[in-house]
């Protein structure tokens, strides 16, 4: 695959370089007007590639700019890899994005860490036109076994973001682990990532938090965000403590931006009690004060309300946060409707569902909240005749657009074995695994097209041990989930 890209990239070049060729061809193809002896003695000499660089530089009209292609054309054909990155770079200055990356071929093909570079800045960029997210992750990994750090943190935050490349998790981390032990700050802070998650080896708590130190330590930005953050998931009352104190100092300083996130922070921390007998609910409420009215408020507000949801939550401080957007939408304002309705509809109370419903009710079609599939999904369910509305449900599939809002819209599924049934059924006619109509009905064919989803899924023992027992039916539609995203 790789070496068909190339192939591609080269032919695209060698006609791109013909084209910009064509002038210095019909130029030669003049007839002499004078003795070829005097017109020897007058022919100007060649432009050095420096002095074709200046004259792009000059260029301010097109065709100066044409006459400085034409002049580098020579030189780009014969190999001359600095003539062809500074061909490349002034096509993509001209926007002429395809013929750029078409001149970079040669490099590409070479491993010119230059080269490369641009290729994949060009790959990775939107306004190009040329997006191409894994062709640009491709070219990193390359670059990172040059030993580029930078690429190499590309490629760990690509792999974060669950973009799989070539090079293994484990090889990330591994070379983030030499490049941390270097004292490369940024890369420490991903490598603490891959320690938290547990990516490319095991789950390392205590690593991850001397990894985010030493980062912290080098000054790497937003790495005492992190640590604090680290130190606030812990167990350990101490290092509980020691975020509480690195947060202080994170929204006592002179970062807004960092400012406002140690703040919310705090807000969170204190409303859950995580800083045990340090805890102050009447701080949390006034942090909260100060920043639901702030202008990035609604960008926080699900995290707050999620802190808000735990068990363990100050009921004071969640009273207060859930009366505010309350408020808020009683006077109009409906910019956190869908934070106040997730909250309410990830909830298993039945109070807080009926919340839910009569917001749905009130706001019908305004309400965005990824929860939304699940939460109607589990209603129809509740309301005894699921099936009468079933084709209305799996359109809703469509309005979860993330994979974990897919999961929990097929999870909701298997409280009733006939809507499971039905959603597993439209899954595989969208695979091209069952042909009948959707019944709801688990009859052979849809056993064995159950069983084809199962094996794409990685789950047949779950088939095997019986697909419509709960246990078994919700790892199957975690798997349907993952599916679902690509039959789409």
């Amino acid at each position: 695959m790789q070496n068909l890209r190339f192939l591609k990239c080269a032919v695209l070049a060698t006609v791109v370089l013909s084209s910009l060729s064509v002038a210095v061809a019909q130029t030669a193809e003049q007839p002499a007007t004078k003795p070829a002896a005097q017109q020897a003695e007058k022919q100007p000499r060649p432009l050095s590639p420096a002095q074709i660089a200046k004259m792009f530089k000059t260029a301010s009209t097109a065709e100066e700019r044409a006459a400085a292609y034409a002049a580098l054309a020579p030189f780009a054909q014969s190999g001359d890899a600095a003539a062809q990155r500074l061909q490349a770079r002034e096509l993509a200055r001209d926007q002429r994005y395809p013929e750029a990356l078409a001149a970079l071929a040669p490099l590409i093909a070479a491993n010119d860490e230059e080269g490369l570079d641009m290729a994949a800045k060009l790959v990775g960029n939107r306004k190009s036109g040329l997006d191409d997210p894994a062709a640009a992750l491709d070219i990193y990994e390359r670059l990172m076994e040059l030993g580029d750090l930078d690429a190499l943190a590309k490629v760990a935050k690509a792999h974060l973001a669950g973009q799989a490349g070539r090079i293994t998790p484990q090889q990330i981390r591994s070379a983030l682990e030499v490049a941390a032990g270097g004292g490369i700050s940024n890369l420490s802070s991903h490598l603490a990532d891959f320690q938290t998650k547990g990516i490319g080896g095991p789950v390392d708590q205590a690593g991850a938090i001397a990894s985010l130190k030493a980062a912290a330590e080098a000054g790497a930005k937003g790495s005492k965000a992190d640590l604090a953050n680290a130190l606030l998931d812990s167990d350990n009352p101490e290092e509980a403590a020691q975020s509480l104190d690195l947060l202080n100092q994170l929204a006592a300083s002179d970062s807004t931006s960092e400012s406002f996130g140690a703040k919310v922070k705090l807000a969170s921390g204190h409303g859950q009690g995580v800083f045990g007998a340090r805890s102050d609910t009447a701080l949390a409420i006034s942090l909260t004060t100060e920043i639901l009215a702030h202008e990035n408020a609604a960008k926080v507000l699900p995290s707050l309300l999620r802190a808000a949801a735990k068990d363990d939550a100050a009921p004071e401080w969640r009273d207060f946060l859930l009366q505010n957007l309350q408020t808020q939408l009683d006077a109009g304002d409906e910019t956190n409707l869908n934070a106040l309705f997730t909250f309410f509809a990830s909830s298993r109370d039945a109070g807080n569902l009926a919340q839910a419903q009569a917001l749905y009710d009130r706001f019908e079609g305004k309400i965005t909240s990824e929860t939304l599939p699940s939460f109607l999904i589990g209603q129809g369910i509740e309301a005894g005749n699921p099936m009468a509305q079933a084709g209305t449900l799996i359109g809703l599939l469509d309005l979860a657009t993330s994979p974990s809002a897919r999961e929990k819209a097929f999870l909701a599924t298997t409280k009733n074995q006939n809507l499971f049934t039905y959603f597993m059924q439209d899954l595989a006619q969208k695979k091209g695994f069952y042909t009948g109509r959707l019944s709801g009905q688990m009859d052979s064919a849809t056993i064995r097209a159950v069983l084809q989803i199962c094996k794409e899924g990685g789950v047949v023992n779950a088939c095997e041990a019986g697909p419509l027992k709960r246990k078994n039916a919700q790892i199957i539609a975690r798997a349907a989930a993952g599916l679902a995203v690509a039959a789409n």
